[in-house]
């Protein structure tokens, strides 16, 4: 490991990847934060997350076509 970051590029790409990560939680906190404290944003937000939840799961079905190798997977069989 040590000897992996003793290289400037692995280095500066562990510290992009750990800002980025920073960057994304306080995203994920303070998105719905600020939707949730405006004035109907509860409502928007329920919708949001409604919409982006139905979305994924079609997403995940439709995907099992695509990829016939992961169709032999006993759970995934019963999702569709």
């Amino acid at each position: 490991m040590w000897t992996m970051l003793k290289d400037r590029r692995m280095a500066f790409l562990m510290i992009a990847n750990m800002l980025s990560s920073i960057g994304s939680g306080i995203t994920m906190i303070g998105v719905p934060w600020l939707l949730v404290n405006r004035s109907g944003g509860d409502e928007v937000y329920g919708y949001a997350t409604l919409a982006s939840t139905i979305l994924l799961f079609l997403l995940f079905v439709s995907f099992r076509q695509y990829f016939p190798s992961i169709q032999n997977i006993e759970w995934m069989g019963k999702c569709g």
